[in-house]
C-alpha cells in the first residue's frame, strides 16, 4: 500500500521524482568512488608478505625537497652502515623497454635490481631458479619475468631452461617466473634507484 502511495505521488510530480533519483545516483556513487580509493590505499594490504615491515627510503635536496633517488654510494653507505638495524636492503631501478620474446615484441617495464631484492621482498620464482650471486657480476644476462609475462609470451607451456629474450639488442636468459601479482611499488615506478628495507 505504500509503495502503490509513493509511486503515485512520483507519477504526479515527474520532476521531483527525477531530482530525487538523480540526488540519489550521485551521492551512491560518490560514496563508491570514496570506498573504492579508501580501500585501494589505507585498507587493503599491499600485496607482499608482512608489509608491514618494509619502509621505503628517498633522498632530499638541501632545500628540504623530496628528490626520490638515492644514488649507488648511498646505497652502499645505507647498507654499510645498518648492518645490525634492518634485516635487509635493496635498490632497484625501473625503465621501460622493448623486449622481444619467443617473436612477440612487447614494451614492458623491467627493473635492474640488487643482490638482495628477491629477500628484502620475499619473493621467490614459482617455476625456474632465483638469481645467484654470480649472476650480479658484469652485464646481465639472466632475468626472471612475471608470470603474466611468461603466459603472454608462451602460453600454458610449463617452465623449461633455455628461453631467451631480447632487450635492448641484448639476449638474456629467461632463468623462471614469480607469481602472478607481484609488482614492484608502484609509487618507485618514475624514480630510479628506489631503496627498501625491512625492519
Amino acid at each position: 500500500m505504500d509503495l502503490k502511495t509513493t509511486f503515485r505521488s512520483l507519477r504526479r510530480s515527474p520532476g521531483f521524482a527525477l531530482l530525487a533519483i538523480s540526488i540519489l545516483s550521485l551521492g551512491i556513487g560518490a560514496n563508491t568512488a570514496i570506498f573504492s580509493v579508501v580501500h585501494g590505499v589505507i585498507l587493503k594490504p599491499l600485496n607482499y608478505d608482512h608489509p608491514e615491515q618494509l619502509v621505503s627510503i628517498t633522498t632530499a635536496r638541501a632545500s628540504g625537497r623530496l628528490y626520490g633517488q638515492v644514488s649507488g654510494p648511498d646505497f652502499l653507505d645505507f647498507r654499510d652502515g645498518t648492518e645490525d638495524t634492518f634485516q635487509s636492503l635493496a635498490v632497484y631501478n625501473n625503465q621501460l623497454l622493448n623486449i622481444v620474446a619467443n617473436q612477440k615484441p612487447e614494451f614492458t617495464g623491467a627493473s635492474a635490481i640488487s643482490e638482495d631484492f628477491l629477500h628484502t621482498m620475499r619473493v621467490q620464482p614459482i617455476a625456474g631458479r632465483a638469481f645467484a650471486p654470480s649472476d650480479f657480476t658484469g652485464h646481465p644476462t639472466v632475468a626472471l619475468v612475471s608470470g603474466g609475462f611468461w603466459r603472454r609470451h608462451f602460453g600454458d607451456a610449463p617452465f623449461s631452461h633455455g628461453h631467451l629474450l631480447k632487450a635492448t639488442g641484448t639476449q638474456v636468459e629467461i632463468l623462471g617466473y614469480y607469481r602472478p601479482g607481484f609488482t614492484f611499488p608502484k609509487r618507485a615506478i618514475p624514480k630510479s634507484g628506489s631503496l627498501f628495507l625491512r625492519c
